[in-house]
């Protein structure tokens, strides 16, 4: 390579997984970070780079290794990707599918050999649990050396849970904690919903992303990683993230943040500790019982709504009719607004006698909801069957209620579930 290039190429299991989708989502992150970004894309194909261009205001070049040789290639990535900050390369069609059946030349695989450049599988997830662990370990054994150096699991449901969960019990004996490489902008989700489906553990299980890719002179994903690994290695039992040295309940964290290294906060709990210069200075000890409790049922069928001011309750109606359980995330301390366009008391209602679940919960991230302060709250929390979320993060809602759900329908039996702490997840009851 005559320039430097930073560099990675995203590819797929095949076509149609998201490979397109993935790779303009990554461009705009990075043209909005302030980068200067150069595409490619594998092969002969003319319409992905017109995605890319549309993207990054620039022209997204061809590595076709049908008619290029390794040398080629290379000088092709160094010509139009040296100088910039950072270069996205596109495969086509499967990882390993090149010029005919039983063929990987001119591949993706092929081009990132060629290029020794770092490669991040994308694999949809949907409709899958734990067959996804064995399509990824298939890509990752196929070939000596893969090149595959992280995953990016797209069209994700509830089932992604239980895979996560899943892996852990495979293996739980044969470890003494467990790290979770994540993205910042579901990690929450899923820190609460293993706090569910794996509780009690005495290992720990530490959930850690970063803001900036690892390829960045400035990234922080070395330190997080190095952070949950010492966390990992400790006497840490439970769920936790481990983030910008902080240690934070898998039940209580948040992102708070889009883009500083500050990106999450534990919302109304204190952290479980720090870790200042490669220690570790723990403030809570987890409790843990000495053989976790794992669970692999859940129900994804839930909903989250934010009211807005002056909105009639045609979408509440709708999540209702389409789900089983809906939170609503409302002003203040909570309630449900009249307005004349519609009553949200009565739809909430309807969905009840139907057999739905509804959680009222606020929009406000710190100190929680309270019906019982004004009228549109205690009115329905006297005459309604619903739940109240408390000091309870909406992430540990709706983790909480699909876990719930996977294990009954019965309401008394959904309440008591509901309002039993898991993981200091809720401190003030009914």
């Amino acid at each position: 390579m005559e320039r430097r290039v930073n560099r990675l190429l995203l590819a797929g299991t095949g076509s149609g997984c998201g490979k397109t989708t993935a790779v303009c989502a990554v461009l705009q992150a990075l043209v909005n970070r302030g980068l200067d970004v150069g595409a490619f894309k594998c092969g002969p194909d003319y319409i992905d780079p017109m995605f890319h261009s549309r993207v990054i205001g620039a022209k997204s070049a061809n590595l076709d290794g049908f008619f290029f040789s390794p040398n080629t290639l290379r000088h092709l990535l160094a010509k139009n990707g040296g100088g910039r900050d950072v270069s996205v390369i596109e495969g086509a069609m499967g990882f390993y599918d090149g010029a005919g059946l039983a063929s990987t030349r001119a591949s993706a695989w092929e081009t990132a050999r060629s290029t020794d450049t770092p490669v991040v599988l994308v694999v949809p997830a949907r409709g899958a649990a734990l067959s996804v662990l064995a399509v990824i370990q298939g890509f990752l054994d196929f070939q000596g050396d893969s090149g595959v150096r992280g995953v990016l699991l797209n069209r994700c449901a509830a089932s992604t849970y239980r895979a996560l969960a899943g892996a852990i019990r495979e293996r739980y004996r044969e470890f003494d904690g467990f790290v979770v490489a994540h993205g910042t902008d579901t990690m929450a989700y899923t820190a609460a919903a293993l706090s569910y489906l794996v509780q009690g553990s005495p290992k720990p299980i530490v959930l850690t992303g970063a803001q900036r890719p690892i390829g960045f002179d400035s990234t922080d994903s070395k330190t997080n990683l190095m952070d949950a690994v010492r966390c990992a290695s400790e006497d840490l039992p439970g769920v936790s993230i481990v983030f910008d040295g902080k240690v934070i309940p898998g039940t209580r964290a948040k992102k708070t943040r889009s883009k500083s290294f500050q990106a999450f906060s534990s919302i109304n709990y204190p952290l479980l500790g720090m870790v200042r210069d490669g220690r570790i200075i723990r403030y809570i000890r987890p409790e843990a019982r000495a053989v976790p409790q794992f669970y692999d049922k859940v129900n994804p069928r839930v909903a989250l709504m934010k009211l807005i001011p002056g909105a009639d309750c045609g979408a509440a109606a709708y999540l209702l009719e389409h789900n089983d359980a809906l939170i609503i995330e409302s002003f203040g301390v909570g309630g449900l607004p009249t307005y004349k366009a519609g009553d949200y008391y009565d739809t909430v209602k309807a969905g009840l006698d139907a057999g739905k679940t509804v959680v009222m919960t606020t929009q406000v991230e710190n100190e929680g909801s309270d019906l019982s302060v004004y009228h549109v709250g205690s009115s329905i929390k006297r005459n309604l069957p619903i739940l109240e979320a408390y000091d309870m993060t909406t992430e540990a809602v709706c983790a909480k209620l699909m876990w719930i759900l996977g294990q009954t329908t019965d309401r008394k039996w959904v309440e008591d579930l509901f309002y039993t702490p898991v993981a200091w997840d809720i401190l003030t009851g009914k």
